[in-house]
C-alpha cells in the first residue's frame, strides 16, 4: 500500500509539474496565439460605425476588388455577431470624397441590414425621391498593398417604407485588406 502511495504521489507531482512548465509555443512560428481575432475576420482592419445611438463594429470584414463593366469595383462588408451588415459598393475607388449614386460609371452604394435574413434592409437609395444620401471619403488607397481607409455616412432607406430610416454616422474604414479577384 505504501508503494502504491508513492507512485500516486510521484505520478500527481511529475504530471503537475508537467503541466506548469510547458511553453505556450504554436507549431508555426507565424501564429501569433496572443492574438485570437475576435472571432476570425476575413480581412485586416476595422469597420466601425453608429447606427443611430448604438455603435456598430463589425466582428468580420469581407472586402473584393473585381472587375466590372465601368472599372474596378470594390465592395466592403462589415459583419456584427449579432447579424448586422454594413455594405459599400464603389466604382473606380481612389483617394478622395464621394456622393451616394446609382450611376453605373460612379457608383457608390451603401447598404445596412438589421439581420441575416435581409428582411429588415436599408440602402442609401431612396426609391420614393430616386435619390441617395451618403457620403465616402478615402484617405488611403493603396492597390499594390491592397489597403483602404476613410470615412463614411450615409441615411439607409427601407426598402418596404421609405419613411422608416436609419442614420448611419462616424462610419470609420481602418486599414482594411481587400482582396482582387481574377
Amino acid at each position: 500500500m505504501k508503494n502504491i502511495k508513492l507512485i500516486a504521489g510521484f505520478f500527481l507531482i511529475l504530471t503537475s509539474f508537467t503541466f506548469t512548465s510547458c511553453e505556450n509555443e504554436p507549431i508555426d512560428s507565424a501564429i501569433n496565439l496572443d492574438d485570437f481575432g475576435g472571432g476570425g475576420s476575413g480581412a485586416a482592419g476595422t469597420l466601425t460605425a453608429k447606427i443611430g445611438s448604438d455603435t456598430f463594429n463589425a466582428l468580420q470584414i469581407e472586402a473584393e476588388l473585381s472587375g466590372s463593366a465601368f472599372g474596378p469595383e470594390l465592395n466592403i462588408s462589415g459583419i456584427m455577431a449579432n447579424g448586422k451588415i454594413i455594405n459599400i459598393q464603389l466604382i473606380n475607388p481612389a483617394v478622395g470624397s464621394f456622393l451616394a449614386n446609382t450611376n453605373f460609371e460612379n457608383l457608390l452604394l451603401f447598404q445596412y441590414n438589421e439581420d441575416f435574413s435581409g428582411t429588415n434592409s436599408f440602402t442609401s437609395f431612396n426609391s420614393s425621391t430616386s435619390e441617395s444620401l451618403g457620403t465616402l471619403t478615402i484617405t488611403q488607397y493603396d492597390a499594390t498593398a491592397k489597403k483602404i481607409s476613410g470615412t463614411f455616412s450615409f441615411t439607409g432607406f427601407s426598402s418596404t417604407n421609405t419613411t422608416n430610416q436609419r442614420q448611419i454616422t462616424d462610419g470609420i474604414i481602418n486599414n482594411v485588406t481587400f482582396t482582387v479577384a481574377p
